[in-house]
């Protein structure tokens, strides 16, 4: 097995795993009304994520924008992090 790291172009494909295996491994898991609810097809075309200061750069290099700062509380301890959103370029169907 060869072990690479994602690319978007990976996204349509892991899509489809995820989807696929609610609809045929795990349906066991899951009740008829809830496997018809991923009957629909969606188009995913931005993510986002919620990067710590450090983690930041790394984002943005891989073409997420910060969209706001925010103050966050982790066990009573108040810190900042950014909500980040990245476009991607031709959106994902599934």
């Amino acid at each position: 097995m060869i072990v690479r790291k994602f690319i978007e172009a990976d996204m349509g494909q892991i899509i489809t795993l995820f989807y696929e295996t609610v609809h045929s491994i795990n349906k066991k898991d899951y009740t008829q009304e809830q496997i018809e609810s991923w009957a629909n097809k969606i188009s995913l075309v931005k993510i986002d994520t919620d990067a710590n200061i450090t983690a930041r750069p790394l984002f943005e290099k891989r073409g997420f924008k910060v969209v706001k700062s925010q103050i966050v509380e982790r066990n009573g301890t108040k810190t900042w992090n950014f909500k980040m959103k990245k476009s991607l370029s031709n959106g994902v169907k599934i």
